[in-house]
């Protein structure tokens, strides 16, 4: 459900941060850093401001967090951070939040590879985000001054192949970055607190529901399929010729090329009328033998159901 949360205390003077009961690592002229219990703490001297990222997992000890662990999740936290500070008095405000979901695939059968391969097939920019490099094990959508990254990745891969727990587990995250959190406030009253965010409804909101217009709503079907779908609907010959036309652009060379080829409008009623007949837009390539793949973000709705709500 969460992986990694970032904090801000503002306003820690110099004076009060050398009084720190734990000696930071000094990193440079006005940085000084510290790794302890799973938290990371940076202390940025010039605007006088310490930033603590907090992975619930390793906070946490635990290899999935659910709703029920947001309490012991903030006592935890507020425990190591006056081991290290020497004070519980510090104000700590959420500055990014990583909603994330891990899939369990298979190794035997290239799960993973066959999944980057899809998603490199979706759209190549999506909400402000754009991709900046093509990788071989992972899927990144980012901004630098937006409100969200989107991030699809084998995690085993991530973690350099040091943690055989994650072998197999392909992970969907969103980071919720200060931005976001600042309109929130600002356009729904919704403070900076973990509470806030660390909820069903949060989740569904700013995870599942931003997801949903970058994976559309049906399953995935290998082309070959999905074709003789669309000549068993009920749209008409040149329709869905106009349609079949489409997806075999699409599975050849990305979502993100084909639309360059329409305008929007065209592009926007082609997935429409595909959905309506139960067909992604993207499809599976024809050489695999498999002919179907559940829909990746109906498949993290059905994992988050089972295990972390």
């Amino acid at each position: 459900m969460l992986d990694t949360i970032t904090f801000v205390v503002l306003n820690v003077l110099i004076k009060q941060f050398f009084q720190f009961s734990m000696r930071f690592q000094k990193h440079n002229k006005y940085e000084y850093h510290l790794v302890y219990k799973g938290l990371k703490f940076d202390y940025y001297m010039g605007s006088q401001t310490l930033v603590i990222k907090a992975n619930a997992h390793k906070v946490l000890e635990k290899g999935f967090v659910s709703l029920q662990d947001l309490e012991n999740y903030k006592n935890r936290l507020l425990s190591i951070v006056k081991e290290v500070t020497g004070t519980d008095k510090l104000l700590l405000q959420l500055s990014r939040l990583d909603y994330c979901v891990d899939l369990a695939m298979d190794t035997n059968c290239e799960e993973i590879e066959d999944t980057l391969e899809l998603l490199y097939k979706h759209v190549h920019s999506y909400r402000h985000m754009k991709i900046d490099k093509i990788y071989d094990t992972s899927f990144y959508l980012k901004t630098k001054r937006g409100t969200y990254n989107l991030n699809c990745y084998d995690k085993y891969e991530e973690l350099s192949r040091t943690d055989e727990d994650y072998k197999g587990i392909f992970r969907l995250e969103l980071q919720i970055k200060k931005y976001k959190m600042k309109r929130e406030l600002k356009r729904n009253g919704v403070s900076r607190e973990l509470d806030n965010y660390w909820t069903k409804s949060a989740m569904e909101e700013y995870f599942f529901d931003f997801f949903k217009g970058f994976f559309y709503s049906c399953d995935y079907y290998r082309i070959d399929i999905a074709i003789s779908k669309i000549k068993e609907s009920l749209y008409s010959q040149s329709m869905q010729d106009k349609l079949i036309r489409f997806i075999k652009k699409v599975n050849k060379i990305g979502m993100t090329e084909v639309k360059k080829c329409y305008s929007y409008s065209t592009a926007k009623s082609y997935i429409e009328k595909l959905e309506k007949i139960g067909l992604n837009p993207v499809t599976i390539s024809e050489d695999k033998t498999y002919e179907k793949v559940e829909n990746l973000l109906h498949r993290a709705k059905r994992v988050t159901e089972e295990l972390y709500f």
